[in-house]
């Protein structure tokens, strides 16, 4: 499925299986009372309905917070994000939280998010 230039006005989660690309998609502040809150969204990866056991993100200059709410085991989830800004989202203050095992000696194999 492609999301490039997609803007962000609530979290999106994602599931299931095949591919998503990502290219320039943004995320705007999460407003309150009519105030900026600085804070935008998340791109969420977390199964709700199925389980996964192929998911691909890949993108290319996109600006959002991730969070990986589901422990995958290495290699069920690629991510290849490039140029990305990691942004801190609602309930997620550093741009990025993850449930897997990143001391996984492969971890690295398949999730590459690379700043601007």
């Amino acid at each position: 499925m492609d999301l490039s230039n997609s803007v962000l006005a609530s979290d999106l989660y994602l599931q299931g299986d095949g591919e998503f690309i990502l290219g320039w998609l943004t995320s705007k502040h999460y407003i309150v009372d009519d105030t900026d809150s600085a804070v935008g969204f998340n791109i969420v990866v977390e199964d709700k309905v199925m389980n996964s056991k192929d998911l691909t993100l890949i993108g290319k200059a996109g600006k959002s917070g991730l969070m990986i709410n589901t422990a995958y085991p290495v290699g069920v989830l690629k991510i290849d994000l490039a140029q990305w800004q990691l942004t801190p989202g609602l309930f997620n203050a550093g741009g990025f939280q993850t449930k897997q095992n990143q001391s996984d000696i492969n971890y690295t194999d398949f999730i590459k998010i690379s700043g601007s």
